[in-house]
């Protein structure tokens, strides 16, 4: 018996959004990495399999001084980072979200591509401004230059690592994030 018109559009859509989350070559990141070898794109979506369960992920404790409805105020920054691909250096985009209290930035919040890190709270590293987040299993660190809610639309960022538990070591995903005046003017408007 033939499916109906609406049947088989409904299947083809699922299949389509079935092929579209498999199928990660259709994402600009990721073009050049599918014609690499296949441990290195095993050892790729390994890391960032890890970084998109971290964000799905839910924190066991939050302290309560860490309440989002504490925070004045948000700024959203734009970084050009570079992430290794087989040795390679290539640049990736990334936007941030900090919250903040007063004059000092809180939590930060990063989304790189279609994927959102945890909230990552801000701890008591004087020499930078480290954010962590507060997951058991899974511990993703976003350290940036110094910078407060004054000029954090003017400050370089850092790094994204992401640890399998804590304590654990930790693998940079993303380095050397560089301001993006233009898009984060654009952010802000």
């Amino acid at each position: 018996m033939r499916k109906s018109k609406a049947a088989d559009l409904t299947s083809r859509r699922r299949l389509r959004l079935i092929f579209h989350f498999s199928n990660t070559a259709s994402r600009p990141f990721f073009k050049e990495l599918f014609m690499k070898p296949i441990q290195t794109r095993t050892l790729l979506a390994a890391v960032l399999a890890a970084c998109s369960f971290a964000a799905t992920a839910a924190p066991a404790s939050t302290p309560a001084a860490n309440n989002g409805s504490e925070i004045d105020g948000k700024k959203e920054v734009a970084y050009t980072c570079q992430v290794e691909i087989n040795g390679k250096l290539t640049p990736q985009k990334v936007t941030a979200m900090y919250g903040f209290k007063g004059n000092d930035i809180v939590v930060a919040q990063l989304k790189i591509g279609r994927q959102i890190t945890p909230g990552m709270w801000r701890d008591g590293f004087v020499p930078m401004n480290r954010f962590i987040s507060q997951d058991n299993s899974r511990t993703t660190v976003w350290t940036t230059m110094p910078a407060t809610a004054d000029n954090v639309t003017q400050v370089d960022g850092g790094k994204l690592s992401v640890g399998q538990g804590a304590g654990a070591q930790q693998s940079i995903i993303l380095d050397s994030c560089k301001l993006d005046r233009a898009a984060t003017a654009r952010l802000n408007r």
